[in-house]
């Protein structure tokens, strides 16, 4: 019983000491996944060279290839970025993803930025791992797209880029760099998750007339506060998803999705209310 105990410690410290580490956390990085289609997923923290490699290096290398910088803006931004920190967070599966990472680090790479100073980390796309790391670095940082590139100083946020730059990679961080007034993508979800920072916000859903005004020309499409809720949901944030799919049923009132994931969050607190709201969305016609 002895060796057999002996065995498996030998076996759990081997498994460990092979793993990578990241040299920033000591937390074991490049973590494959396999979905249900038998495609690879990176998850956590990863490297820029294991991107480069197979199956990421078919769209990471030829993406980053084929980008060029403004050699203009460079010239200004390298300077801004000394002493910064970059966060990106990305899915391997994630089209915009698959597009935005590879020029992102380029744009790192030409300012000169340190490796040490950028962190890697891939999110899932499951209901259980939704826009979620396997060690949670995106915890309280409001991660509801992919990718998202947040810059910090001295520990402390400074701006991101989220999805898609507004200009370009670049000119968004030469922006958020100089302190100029930046606004990214997805400001209605932005102007929500602030909204939610008041402690009585549940104190002020009873009328929702001027919250949908300010959020209805803000909106891209469905998916944005779809994507907000999700995330609220798998964060446990139970009450905030039901109002932000409450909120995205009373814009988008003709989309059956919109309507089940009201309904996916409703289960937590109201199953019969649920149910009503399955069947609103079957009886909608398909566009």
């Amino acid at each position: 019983m002895k060796s057999f105990i002996i065995i498996i410690i030998f076996a759990i410290l081997l498994i460990s000491c092979s793993s990578p580490k990241s040299a920033q956390t000591g937390i074991p990085v490049n973590h494959i996944l396999t979905d249900t289609s038998g495609d690879i997923e990176l998850a956590g923290i990863a490297t820029e060279s294991r991107l480069k490699e197979t199956p990421f290096g078919q769209w990471y290398n030829t993406n980053y290839e084929a980008y060029s910088p403004d050699a203009s803006l460079i010239v200004q931004l390298s300077s801004l970025l000394k002493g910064k920190n970059i966060q990106i967070f990305m899915g391997t599966w994630c089209g915009d993803s698959r597009r935005e990472v590879p020029r992102m680090f380029k744009v790192l790479h030409q300012c000169g930025v340190k490796p040490s100073s950028i962190q890697l980390i891939c999110t899932g796309r499951t209901d259980s791992t939704y826009k979620q790391s396997p060690t949670h670095e995106e915890r309280g940082k409001d991660i509801f797209r992919v990718p998202t590139l947040i810059v910090y100083e001295h520990g402390k946020e400074t701006g991101r880029i989220v999805e898609s730059p507004v200009h370009s990679i670049e000119a968004d961080l030469l922006a958020i760099c100089r302190n100029e007034q930046y606004v990214p993508q997805y400001r209605a979800a932005g102007y929500l998750l602030k909204w939610y920072v008041n402690p009585k916000w549940q104190q002020r859903t009873g009328d929702t007339t001027e919250l949908l005004s300010i959020l209805k020309p803000l909106c891209k499409n469905a998916g944005e506060l779809l994507s907000l809720g999700r995330i609220q949901l798998g964060a446990g944030e139970v009450q905030k998803a039901v109002f932000t799919h409450r909120l995205n049923s009373m814009l988008y009132p003709d989309l059956p999705a919109v309507w089940n994931q009201l309904g996916i969050s409703l289960q937590r607190v109201d199953a019969a209310a649920a149910q009503a709201i399955f069947q609103k969305a079957a009886n909608i016609p398909k566009q």
